[in-house]
């Protein structure tokens, strides 16, 4: 099975004191199977650019450097297939928390 890292997981693996669960989660999927979106890159450059403290935005910016080297194989460009599976689970998700 494959698994694509929301950006959320990221933000908490990279806390000083990261949730154990998620840590203890996540190193419990083979290294191969686990992947990031160029979505999730976007959004974490985003994140650079709104910030206006330049200490942090330096640490935001080489924590990004990491993350391209640590997932460097493992970036998802989109295309419609991975769009139209996107959809899909989105829209299952959003049909669950309405309990429809």
């Amino acid at each position: 099975m494959k698994y694509l890292v929301d950006p959320n997981v990221l933000t908490e693996l990279s806390k000083k004191t990261p949730n154990q669960d998620v840590v203890a989660y996540i190193n419990s999927l083979p290294k191969d199977d686990v992947f990031i979106s160029v979505i999730t890159l976007g959004e974490i450059i985003k994140g650079i650019k709104k910030t206006r403290d330049i200490l942090k935005k330096e640490k935001l910016a080489g924590w990004y450097k990491k993350i391209r080297i640590v997932f460097d194989e493992r970036i998802i460009d989109i295309n419609e297939g991975v769009i139209t599976v996107w959809g899909q689970d989105n829209r299952f998700m959003q049909s669950d928390a309405s309990g429809t």
